[in-house]
């Protein structure tokens, strides 16, 4: 059996209402920061413009295979 008194149960239940609630509020924070896109691309401009950079070239490359293999065929 608890020898909490209600008053004490009561501050508990109160510090844990605000420690959940300020967890809460931090995840929300770090969520937010970590799916803004606009904020990511401009943090990580030079790694973006080298794989867009990579992705042109092989889409590029295969479009041109494949226009070479239909003129050969």
């Amino acid at each position: 059996m608890s020898t909490r008194s209600p008053e004490e149960i009561r501050g508990s239940i109160e510090r844990t209402r605000h420690d959940l609630a300020v967890s809460v509020e931090d995840l929300r924070a770090k969520f937010q920061a970590l799916t803004d896109w606009r904020r990511q691309m401009s943090e990580h401009r030079t790694a973006v413009i080298v794989g867009a950079t990579v992705v042109g070239f092989a889409v590029g490359g295969g479009i041109a295979a494949l226009i070479g293999r239909r003129r050969r065929a």
